[in-house]
């Protein structure tokens, strides 16, 4: 039997636990063997310099506090500190920091008490040069009626 996903894809944008996105035109889905996102999509750019991983989280404590959890764990260097961030009727925070060989930018979205939605920018480069604002609204991210 097929395991349970929390993602549909449906008019071109992936739909789970009341929040969808859609993949931006030209990136390609990463299928390495081995590695399983529950919930989720991890992509490559199209010049592969950099990865996209979104992924509904589920029995979260809200998305301030799921995200200052991931940088108390990893102890990075922060580049730029934990603000809010706002797209569509979703509110968040994100941040964009640095751990040994890789850079992040890192945001989540509340979409209700328990649920939010991440989306993590990965690269081995500097992250400064990848316009996350870009990949961010291309994503689209926006709830949907339950």
């Amino acid at each position: 039997m097929w395991g349970v996903s929390v993602l549909r894809y449906v008019n071109h944008r992936f739909i789970g636990r009341g929040v969808s996105f859609q993949i931006p035109d030209g990136y390609f889905i990463d299928l390495v063997p081995g590695i399983e996102i529950d919930n989720g999509v991890r992509l490559l750019s199209p010049d592969e310099s950099f990865s996209v991983e979104l992924r509904v989280e589920e029995d979260c404590e809200g998305a301030v506090k799921e995200l200052s959890s991931v940088l108390n764990d990893l102890e990075p260097v922060e580049i730029c500190s934990v603000g809010p961030i706002a797209i569509n009727e979703l509110s968040g925070y994100h941040a964009t920091y640095r751990c040994l060989r890789h850079q992040y930018y890192e945001a989540w979205f509340d979409v209700d008490e328990t649920i939010a939605l991440s989306l993590v920018v990965e690269t081995q480069g500097d992250i400064m040069d990848i316009d996350v604002a870009t990949i961010v609204a291309v994503v689209d991210p926006r709830l949907e009626p339950k």
